[in-house]
């Protein structure tokens, strides 16, 4: 959370946020629904035909509940960080990360506009 904090103190520094610029903390509120689905079952479907699925056969007109949350955190999809929280996963181009790893000022990016940022 403190990487978000600090990515709405560069950016916007007490100004009106604009949400369209905070890419982290967009990946970080994916990620707490990937961890932490709002129910860990989808709303019941049902088959509209007879289908397989992974070798099972679904015959036409049954129900079918899908565990979110066990798709979630299967490393078979997200790999072995599947249960560990990491929005980093979801793009690998944050401009703060950038920011910070290269040390620029906000002089530098022309954002020196008085928020309190701890850099």
């Amino acid at each position: 959370m403190a990487k978000a904090q600090d990515e709405i103190d560069l950016i916007f520094g007490g100004r009106e946020v604009n949400e369209d610029k905070l890419k982290y903390l967009k990946a970080a509120v994916k990620e707490t629904f990937h961890l932490h689905p709002p129910a860990s079952l989808m709303a019941p479907h049902e088959s509209l035909q007879d289908c397989e699925v992974n070798g099972f056969t679904i015959p036409a007109k049954t129900r079918v509940l899908i565990n979110i949350r066990s798709i979630a955190r299967d490393p078979r999809w997200w790999g072995e960080s599947a249960g560990i929280f990491n929005p980093e996963r979801y793009g690998k181009h944050f401009e703060l990360l950038w920011i910070r790893e290269k040390n620029v000022s906000r002089d530098e990016l022309g954002t020196d506009n008085g928020g309190n940022h701890s850099g």
